[in-house]
């Protein structure tokens, strides 16, 4: 006979799964904005490399003024081209790449939430049994989850139940 494979569960309260809902979408949502600022930039750095393809390893200087690209190689110099960016230009480039650093900002601190709001379900619910990784919780305890929960949860659709990540 198979032996049974017992999977460790939380159960979650209604208001603890609609908390779980909200800071998971909060989460999708960052990283939904960061992959769009990231396109974006994308696209105008190929539109504008398309329409100067004679600059290699294009590049921008940091006052958005100046796009840069090397032209040739000899032995020990390197010649770069430089063309001058248009006020329209300067403008997208630079409200893009602030959209890029603002998001990126905002995905980082939707992650540093959703990881520390994962770690006080599991200090409300888990039993410390044996060794594990401590963390700090928001409230400046110190909580060790053990090791079988420490890849993170996994939910159900309606977040009413976790698992451990890698059961």
């Amino acid at each position: 006979m198979a032996q049974q494979r017992l999977v460790p569960t939380i159960q979650l309260s209604a208001d603890e799964a609609a908390k779980t809902k909200q800071v998971a979408q909060n989460l999708k949502d960052a990283e939904d904005r960061n992959a769009k600022a990231k396109a974006a930039l994308v696209t105008f750095y190929q539109t504008y490399h398309a329409a100067h393809d004679e600059l290699l390893d294009l590049g921008f200087t940091s006052d958005f003024r100046v796009a840069v690209g090397r032209v040739s190689t000899g032995s020990d110099v390197t010649m770069i081209r430089t063309v001058e960016l248009s006020a329209n230009e300067r403008q997208q480039l630079e409200a893009l790449n602030r959209e890029v650093l603002d998001s990126a900002q905002s995905k980082a601190q939707a992650e540093k939430s959703w990881k520390e709001f994962q770690d006080q379900l599991l200090a409300d619910h888990v039993a410390i049994t044996g060794g594990g990784q401590v963390v700090t919780l928001p409230n400046g305890k110190n909580f060790i989850i053990p090791y079988v929960w420490g890849s993170g949860l996994a939910f159900a659709p309606d977040f009413r139940f976790a698992v451990p990540r890698s059961f």
